[in-house]
Formats: structure tokens, C-alpha cells, sequence
């Protein structure tokens, strides 16, 4: 490191930025995650490790873990180190709040002519078990009464090899089916 003075203002550059040409990346590293497994966020770096620093690769690392849709915040920044190779950082801010953050519900009333009110509600949990994955929960009772249940994993082994699946309970009670069902017994 070396600095020196033009026109009054105080220049400071590393002797290793200036006259390195390949700024290879020896070790690619990811801090901030509590509750999300490790493996999950080395899934989406594809950064090449012993290869060039490539920022576009960087950014698009930073916009899949972003895209993940369960982290607040993701930075990176290249550090170097004593062996003229650079370190890249990805900086990871998880949500930490669990309603709004991780979890996210609503509950509300509902009218149809025909069958009445119901009032129902659902939420859904982000990041579940920390391997991003969702498992959320649906209901309403009154005119309408229903159950619904959802689980998705985007990633459950292999390449992008997906699991979702959804269960619903449907029941409510029309006026006309009750006509026709007390007509026949």
C-alpha cells in the first residue's frame, strides 16, 4: 500500500490492484445465515473458484440468492489476499422477523348470494426447516367450508428437480344440492 499527495488530495492504492492483471478468486465464502443451511446458499454460487474474477457472475450469484425470495438483503465484495488471489464474500441478511418475514397470513370474511358468509384464513411459512422450502395452510368455515394444504421444496435433489403438492378439502353446503338431497331421502 502507498500513498501520495496531487493537488492536495491524499491518493492511497494498493500496489496489488495496480499492476495485477488476473484477480483470480481462490476461495469463495458466505456469512450471515443463522437459520438457513449452508448448503442451500453454496447451491446458487457458481462462481468458479481458481478462475478470474468475473463481477457478472458475482451479481448473478448475488440475484439468485436474492431471487430465492428468503433473504432481507445479499452484497458481495472481493477481499485480497497475502497470496495476491482474492477471497469473494457474499454478505447474507436473512429476514429476521418471523410475521412478515418467514410467515406470512391473513385472515377475512366472505359473502356469496348463494351460499352466504364464511370467514377463513391461511398463511404461509417461508424458508420451512431452513432449505427453503414453504408449507403453507388455507381454511374457511360458514357457507363454504374448506381445508387446504401446500408444501413445495424448488430444489429437492439433483438439478433443479422440484417437489410441490397440494391437498384440499371442499365442502359446502348449496342451497340446491339440499333441495335434491332431501328430495331423494
Amino acid at each position: 500500500m502507498f500513498s501520495f499527495k496531487f493537488f492536495g488530495l491524499a491518493l492511497a492504492a494498493s500496489t496489488h490492484l495496480l499492476f495485477s492483471q488476473n484477480f483470480l478468486v481462490s476461495e469463495v465464502t458466505h456469512s450471515g445465515n443463522s437459520f438457513t443451511k449452508d448448503y442451500v446458499i453454496a447451491r446458487e454460487i457458481q462462481h468458479p473458484i481458481n478462475a478470474p474474477l468475473d463481477s457478472s457472475i458475482a451479481i448473478q450469484d448475488r440475484n439468485r440468492l436474492i431471487n430465492l425470495g428468503i433473504f432481507a438483503e445479499v452484497k458481495w465484495k472481493a477481499v485480497p489476499l497475502e497470496d495476491f488471489s482474492y477471497r469473494l464474500e457474499y454478505q447474507i441478511i436473512e429476514n429476521s422477523k418471523f410475521f412478515g418475514g418467514r410467515f406470512i397470513g391473513a385472515a377475512l370474511p366472505a359473502y356469496e348470494e348463494d351460499l352466504g358468509w364464511s370467514f377463513g384464513g391461511g398463511g404461509q411459512l417461508r424458508n420451512f426447516r431452513g432449505r427453503n422450502e414453504s408449507i403453507g395452510v388455507a381454511f374457511s368455515r360458514g357457507g363454504r367450508n374448506t381445508f387446504g394444504f401446500q408444501f413445495s421444496n424448488p430444489w429437492i435433489s439433483g438439478d433443479h428437480v422440484s417437489l410441490d403438492g397440494d391437498l384440499a378439502i371442499m365442502d359446502y353446503s348449496h342451497p340446491f344440492w339440499l333441495m335434491i338431497s332431501r328430495s331423494n331421502s
